[in-house]
């Protein structure tokens, strides 16, 4: 096991040697610390892959493309435009093979999508309104929006993020009190079925709202899942840190990163401590059974105009069991990312186009 515990992160080294393959990487993990007021090293250590980008999409449907997921031979767009909300896009062609799901708060629409993915339903994706706290069943058929499934009438605290967790459930993370601090799985009624602690950033000398705050509140945080359920990861925008929980939602350990980091929190007039993002870590995670893909960035937004603080071009890819197992390097800056189950073809959203781009992925090793 890999995982490394949360204080571990603070004690180890500054000096780094980059891994290229599964095989190698446990021994060579080297990250590298830095402070927020400087810009992150480069990641040659890490022996960065690069890979060039081919066009896949620009249909005019797509507004403002968002979370990726590919499912049943389509690649599904969230649009964040909300005007449908839902795109599902042939993985050959690139051509818009359906679209549906209205803005609104009856069946079949919805007032934000904040999680997509399988759950281990055949020819089915959820989708998670945490607005309308409700799963949505999608059929992956074309066939439409089938009867959505309500969540909230069992739970004892609002999920605020959610992604499916494989077999009929979902990982989620609540933030509001008196629940916050939990890690949870629910089945598609909205019961707890496991729960386990969250480990808020930041220290025991932050107030609770704050490091709440820093942790995925009004600062952001990105879920993705195995695709059985058996591991979920949560990444930060405002620290360099991913934690990998398991099955049951108990955490155990966190990734591997580059550039191991807590969340930074300024200090007001009259001493209180308050959240603050510097710089922007994670942007966005992707998983398949072998590979956690995530969306680095790491700029400092005072060297950048936005929306170019929070542009991204690295992707950290990880095991399971948190090793960092390569680097990719992308020819452009990306928003979101989404990956095959194969993991080899790699979907990206350039920064503020209506598009979508592709990779292909070398064979690991390669």
């Amino acid at each position: 096991m890999r995982l490394l515990p949360l204080l571990a992160l603070a004690l180890l080294g500054a000096s780094c040697t980059g891994p290229a393959s599964d095989a190698d990487s446990a021994s060579s993990y080297r990250p590298i610390i830095v402070s927020d007021d400087v810009a992150l090293p480069p990641h040659e250590s890490f022996s960065p892959v690069s890979l060039s980008s081919e066009p896949f999409s620009s249909d005019t449907v797509l507004g403002q493309p968002g979370t990726l997921v590919v499912h049943d031979g389509l690649l599904w767009v969230v649009d964040y435009s909300g005007e449908p909300w839902l795109h599902a896009l042939d993985t050959a062609s690139g051509r818009v093979a359906w679209s549906g799901g209205q803005r609104g708060e009856g069946p079949g629409q919805f007032g934000m999508i904040n999680g997509l993915g399988p759950a281990g339903t055949p020819a089915t994706l959820w989708a998670f309104d945490a607005n309308a706290r409700r799963f949505t069943a999608i059929d992956t058929t074309l066939g439409g929006i089938v009867n959505p499934e309500l969540v909230g009438f069992t739970m004892p605290g609002r999920l605020s993020r959610a992604t499916p967790f494989g077999d009929g459930t979902f990982f989620g993370l609540q933030m509001l009190p008196p629940d916050s601090g939990h890690a949870v799985v629910v089945d598609r009624t909205g019961a707890i079925t496991d729960s386990g602690d969250w480990p808020f950033l930041g220290g025991d000398s932050v107030p609770r709202l704050e490091r709440m705050l820093a942790s995925g509140g009004s600062l952001g945080v990105v879920l993705c899942a195995h695709p059985n359920g058996a591991r979920a990861a949560v990444a930060y925008s405002a620290a360099g840190r991913i934690d990998v929980f398991d099955s049951t939602a108990q955490h155990v350990g966190a990734a591997e990163v580059p550039f191991p980091a807590d969340a930074a929190f300024s200090v007001g007039d009259d001493g209180s401590l308050h959240a603050s993002r510097p710089r922007f870590w994670y942007r966005d995670c992707t998983a398949t059974a072998e590979h956690l893909f995530a969306l680095f960035s790491g700029r400092r937004w005072d060297d950048y105009d936005p929306p170019d603080g929070s542009a991204a071009e690295f992707v950290h890819v990880f095991a399971w069991d948190g090793r960092l197992v390569r680097v990719l390097h992308l020819d452009q800056q990306v928003a979101q990312i989404g990956v095959s189950a194969d993991g080899r073809t790699l979907y990206a959203v350039p920064m503020g186009e209506a598009a979508i781009i592709r990779y292909a992925v070398p064979n690991w090793g390669q």
